[in-house]
């Protein structure tokens, strides 16, 4: 049938369909796309499709998915996104006619539309918990993964008109130090950094067709200091250490230093402890956000068979990779396809530190009666 058109998906690990590119929308199963892109990440929402091929001529078009449908793409027997189509194009000339397919998993819902929260205030709770209050509309599961500990519940704050449902998780999740994603299913994960281990890597000589290392210093500093006063109003204050913490990294060796105001901490209880965390997690981030690694590699899977998953450790071993520990996370995974390039998938890693969310306190607001007298927070 036209455009490799089937009634039913292609079973995973028969001959030639290991990595078929299917769209099932509508009750069928489109394959026999010429080019594709999809990208799944880590530090983002939502994962991402375009797929495409070229008819014999402008008598071959055949509508195969329209804007607005729901849809799932798969790779084999594995399922990459659950979403929507975004957009139908047909395009061409005399001669040929062209046909794409773009689209988005689920939670672009989260990051299009305004959230909708009942007397626009976030009440203490825990990110997991707004996160199901602000994806429920949607019809988005959200999937705490295991041993992830998202700490005690952050305390009240307002909702900002036209701020998104993933403003809030995403802020949120900062605070608990936690990533916040979607997975191959369309829903919300609320994870730690990966602690899981691809079977194999990418390694020069071996399946890595092209690669990009970058070492970055200019966004590092020897010295961080952070601080919740914009001013140096402290300086006759004997105890006025207790507002600032102080972090070096020691391969920095000129001297490189950046103050950090800490708008964020609510109370002075809590002030010296996050000081010191914020300027900890800046010195960390900004070590492990120095090393960038872009590879190129033949396959969408490992040598387990498993595709490249966000998230998960993988074995990296390029020429320029100066870290001792060879260990990177996959921040983002993109399997293109195209008669140029063949069947590659491009994988951005980065060290684990890079991924340390942002230590932050969600400073809570007063709510009060109509006569201006004080409600307890948490009554």
């Amino acid at each position: 049938m036209a455009l490799g058109m089937s009634a039913a998906p292609m079973a995973a690990g028969a001959p030639g369909t290991a990595d078929e590119v299917t769209l099932s929308v509508g009750g069928n199963t489109i394959g026999g796309w010429t080019d594709v892109e999809i990208t799944r990440g880590a530090e983002h929402a939502p994962n991402t499709f375009d797929v495409g091929l070229t008819a014999l001529g402008p008598d071959g078009a055949v509508t195969v998915a329209r804007a607005g449908d729901a849809c799932t793409v798969a790779i084999g027997g594995d399922t990459v996104v659950t979403g929507y189509v975004d957009r139908d194009v047909n395009e061409g000339d005399a001669a040929s006619h062209r046909l794409r397919i773009i689209g988005r998993g689920k939670c672009a819902d989260l990051v299009d539309c305004s959230a909708e929260l009942p007397n626009g205030q976030v009440r203490a709770t825990s990110v997991v918990d707004l996160a199901m209050q602000l994806a429920k509309p949607y019809g988005i599961v959200v999937v705490l993964a295991a041993d992830t500990d998202v700490g005690p519940a952050v305390p009240d704050t307002n909702l900002n008109f036209g701020e998104t449902p993933y403003d809030l998780i995403a802020g949120l999740s900062r605070a608990a130090g936690v990533l916040a994603y979607e997975n191959a299913g369309g829903d919300l994960v609320i994870s730690t950094v990966g602690k899981v281990k691809a079977a194999s890597g990418a390694a020069y000589g071996q399946n890595v067709q092209a690669w990009s290392t970058v070492n970055a210093m200019d966004e590092r500093y020897q010295t961080y200091v952070c601080t919740h006063s914009s001013i140096e109003i402290l300086g006759d204050v004997s105890d006025a250490g207790f507002f600032y913490g102080e972090q070096t990294d020691p391969e920095v060796k000129r001297h490189r230093k950046l103050f950090i105001v800490q708008h964020d901490v609510a109370g002075a209880e809590g002030a010296f402890e996050f000081t010191k965390r914020r300027a900890i997690w800046e010195a960390a981030r900004r070590q492990g956000r120095g090393t960038q690694v872009r590879v190129t590699v033949d396959s969408w899977r490992d040598s387990a068979g498993r595709l490249w998953e966000p998230n998960t450790l993988v074995p990296v071993d390029v020429p320029g990779l100066r870290l001792a520990e060879k260990l990177l996370v996959l921040s983002s995974v993109t399997y293109r396809r195209d008669d140029a390039g063949g069947t590659t998938a491009d994988l951005f890693l980065m060290p684990s530190a890079a991924f340390t969310p942002e230590p932050i306190v969600v400073q809570p607001i007063n709510t009060t009666t109509d006569r201006g007298q004080l409600l307890p927070l948490n009554p």
